[in-house]
């Protein structure tokens, strides 16, 4: 586990090639370890997003990204997180629909998990699913009435749909949060 808890640091200070390296050394110490498979998986599928434009070989890592997530899932088919990290990467591959079942595993392991529901949520209104991101936004608010990032997308969903009454709850809601938020 040091070799992992030592690529987290690193990602978060910024020095992710060293944080893959880490991940990379985890994997030689114990192939089978869950969390440095998540973690460089999770680490390759941001890689694939910087610059995509301009450097050659984001797809490539894209790829690299899913093998990771796959070889996670091999270890622990039950775990939602990971259900939703591999649809992340599918998304950003353009293979929706796999996404979207990916992230229906997720929801469906973990369904008291409203960050998986706000993930589902933001992909489906990603891809104009627009009433099903509804769906998931309120089961988000269900779970956590204070998840004002949740608030937000439902204003924006009632707002496209000219549902003034439900844009004011919405901005409310937004509001006490804020409130609380400051107080």
């Amino acid at each position: 586990m040091h070799w992992v808890h030592k690529g987290m640091e690193l990602k978060a200070r910024g020095e992710l090639a060293e944080a893959l390296e880490c991940f990379d050394r985890a994997l030689e110490i114990d192939p089978r370890n869950l969390n440095a498979w998540n973690n460089k998986g999770s680490l390759l599928g941001e890689l694939a997003t910087m610059n995509a434009a301009e450097e050659p070989g984001q797809s490539q890592r894209l790829g690299e990204a899913l093998e990771c997530f796959d070889r996670a899932l091999e270890i622990d088919p039950t775990d939602g997180e990971l259900w939703s990290n591999k649809a992340k990467a599918l998304l950003l591959a353009g293979r929706c629909d796999e996404a979207l079942d990916c992230y229906d595993r997720s929801t469906d392991l973990c369904p008291g998990s409203a960050l998986l529901w706000l993930n589902k949520g933001l992909a489906m209104e990603g891809l104009e699913y627009y009433a099903d991101a509804m769906h998931c936004y309120d089961k988000v608010v269900e779970l956590d009435p204070k998840n004002k990032q949740a608030w937000v997308r439902k204003y924006w969903i009632h707002r496209r749909w000219d549902e003034l009454w439900d844009m004011a709850e919405c901005i409310e809601h937004i509001k006490a949060i804020e409130r609380e938020e400051e107080g």
